[in-house]
């Protein structure tokens, strides 16, 4: 008896579909994990195609009280948007960049020398 009640648990939420015929139309519709909702609608309110009350309606929907920290996710990208147009812009930021990558491009070029290496080598 114990058998019989786990099984009927155990059955699938769309048991009744398949009865009724509506098991291919189911099947064919794609779940959507929450991450990919949210990056489609974070999507949107970047081109600007919702405004922000829809993009915290339907991420309150999506995630109920859990999604206030990603009602401010819009504002922290254009302030990083900022940020790097000041460092294109800037003479001193772009030069800084530059020693960056050029350092980054030695220490690939000379492994040994840029983890301290070298210098074992003429203290011998």
């Amino acid at each position: 008896a114990g058998g019989a009640g786990r099984d009927e648990e155990e059955e699938p939420p769309h048991f009744e579909n398949i009865l009724s015929g509506d098991f291919e139309a189911k099947k064919a519709a794609k779940v959507v994990h929450p991450h990919q909702q949210f990056k489609t609608l974070l999507k949107k309110l970047l081109s600007k195609q919702i405004d922000t009350a829809h993009y915290e309606d339907e991420l309150r929907a999506l995630l109920g009280a859990k999604s206030f920290l990603l009602f401010t996710m819009d504002r922290l990208i254009n302030a990083l948007i900022k940020q790097l147009v000041v460092v294109a812009h800037n003479p001193a930021c772009r030069k800084l960049v530059g020693l960056y990558h050029t350092a980054y491009e030695w220490s690939k070029a000379y492994p040994k020398l840029a983890k301290g290496g070298g210098e074992k080598k003429e203290e011998e």
